[in-house]
């Protein structure tokens, strides 16, 4: 299904979608298949407020989560054009789930406010 099968989470204004570099990822999203991006959180822009300077999900997660990941060069430079390997998906998933973790722990200091 591709893009517009996620469509009716990446256009949901109720659901939030969030990390650090999204308006890049949002950006080459709607190059392959324009949609109306609602409720995108960039983590950083709250982060850089709090007078963190370095704003990288790793450097973020051993910051705020406490523990450092493991980033794998070869995976992130690697070919995700076609179907995704074993690799590929645990990265991608590990970043989704770090930039939940961020936000809740972003939210739960106050430095993010809470949805209404």
């Amino acid at each position: 299904g591709g893009i517009p099968f996620a469509f009716p989470v990446l256009c949901n204004p109720r659901l939030a979608k969030v990390g650090v570099a999204v308006r890049d990822d949002v950006r080459n999203l709607q190059r392959r298949a324009p949609f109306d991006a609602r409720c995108f959180v960039e983590i950083s822009d709250f982060t850089r407020k709090a007078g963190v300077e370095n704003t990288g999900l790793r450097a973020l997660a051993a910051h705020y989560l406490g523990f450092q990941m493991r980033k794998s060069k070869r995976v992130q430079c690697s070919d995700w054009s076609k179907r995704l390997d074993r690799r590929q998906e645990q990265y991608a998933a590990n970043d989704a789930w770090v930039g939940r973790e961020l936000y809740l722990k972003l939210e739960q200091q106050g430095l993010i406010p809470r949805p209404a």
